[in-house]
């Protein structure tokens, strides 16, 4: 049986745990160079920020090499969330949230890693793989700098919305739909949530109760429609007693503007819709 290997940095002495791995805190972490990482071995970084319990940060580099050789060093992280009825949810948020860090090339593209069940735990985990080959004096900080700084984005409530709309828009309605949902958030629309038999007042209650945000799609077709209106003033009157619920007008045609809507910021759809789509998403944080 071999001796604990021992990882000395920045004055302070890390052995070795079972499986090789070194746990070093994130505060001593980030100065770390991944060629001082010991061959065939890991550091496992502790003391990661918490920003919710169902969302859990994972940090680990490893030099897979032998002593002197660096061409296979690498750093695993993931965002490990709550498996329940809204894991899909917390991983669409999750890659919604890193999405442009993604376009940017800032990251590799996330994708579930693995789903562990356990009496201990019952999580899924959404990761990134972030190799780099012969480059021993990259910093584990830089590295995983990206990561850390959208983390505690996690902390703000999740993103439940409500559309309304005039069903003459449908087409643009149900493009907006599918975006939102690809791109993580809980949407509801009533040609998704209402069926055959249900009390069409008692879903739309249901559905607005229950929304962080509502986007209100306005063109010279829906700004005078009565329920519109209704849904709009149900929404503002929330927001007005609790703060519970943020209004999004979403332009689509030329048309005026409700008065009660006047002084919020709209996403602008009219001559691009692709601009104006990016602009609702940086909306919902």
């Amino acid at each position: 049986m071999r001796s604990r290997r021992k990882l000395e940095f920045c004055g302070q002495t890390y052995w070795e745990g079972a499986g090789g791995d070194f746990q070093v805190p994130l505060s001593v972490a980030t100065e770390l160079r991944l060629g001082d990482i010991p061959a065939h071995s890991t550091v496992e970084v502790t003391d990661l920020p918490k920003v919710s319990p169902d969302y859990n940060l994972s940090i680990r580099s490893t030099n897979h090499q032998d002593a002197g050789e660096f061409d296979e060093l690498n750093i695993s992280t993931g965002i490990f969330v709550t498996v329940d009825e809204h894991v899909k949810r917390r991983i669409s948020r999750v890659q919604r949230l890193y999405a442009p860090l993604e376009a940017e090339g800032r990251l590799p593209k996330s994708d579930v890693l693995r789903i562990e069940y356990s009496a201990a735990m019952k999580m899924a985990s959404v990761g990134w793989s972030l190799q780099y080959p012969d480059q021993p004096e990259v910093l584990l900080g830089n590295a995983v700098a990206p990561i850390l700084e959208k983390f505690g984005d996690l902390s703000s409530p999740d993103v439940h919305l409500f559309l309304c709309h005039a069903s003459e828009d449908k087409n643009f309605v149900e493009r907006l739909a599918e975006f939102l949902r690809g791109n993580g958030a809980s949407v509801w629309l009533d040609r998704w949530e209402i069926k055959v038999g249900d009390s069409i007042v008692q879903k739309v209650n249901d559905g607005l109760s229950s929304a962080t945000h509502l986007a209100v799609v306005l063109s010279s077709r829906s700004v005078n429609k009565p329920w519109v209106k209704r849904e709009m003033s149900s929404a503002l009157m929330r927001q007005l007693a609790n703060n519970s619920v943020s209004v999004i007008p979403i332009v689509i045609d030329d048309c005026l503007i409700p008065a009660i809507l006047a002084d919020i910021k709209y996403a602008d759809c009219r001559s691009d819709i692709d601009a104006g789509l990016k602009d609702l998403l940086e909306a919902l944080g």
